[in-house]
């Protein structure tokens, strides 16, 4: 299914998690981890250049598509279905 419009990670784990009936396990970082985290591409940019594609940040818009397509479903009814899709064939208990 063509979902639509994103949504937070959070969100989805959770929504995700209470359509399966199970408890969602989020972790999150402390605020200090952050500055390390920014500066590892950096610091394998110059050890190593092949390396720095996996940090590499690719963004998506998809506004021109929400405008010519019109999503049928929004993100947590195409998410249901698909939920639902599964479950139906016996691959998601």
């Amino acid at each position: 299914y063509n979902v639509g419009e994103y949504m937070l990670l959070e969100k989805f784990v959770r929504h995700v998690a209470l359509r399966l009936g199970v408890e969602p396990k989020i972790k999150y970082l402390p605020s200090w981890a952050y500055p390390p985290l920014d500066a590892v591409p950096a610091f394998l940019k110059n050890k190593k250049p092949k390396v720095q594609a996996l940090f590499n940040k690719v963004m998506y818009d998809d506004s021109a598509l929400m405008k010519e397509v019109k999503y049928a479903y929004g993100t947590l009814k195409g998410i249901d279905l698909t939920i639902d899709y599964y479950q139906k064939q016996k691959m998601l208990v």
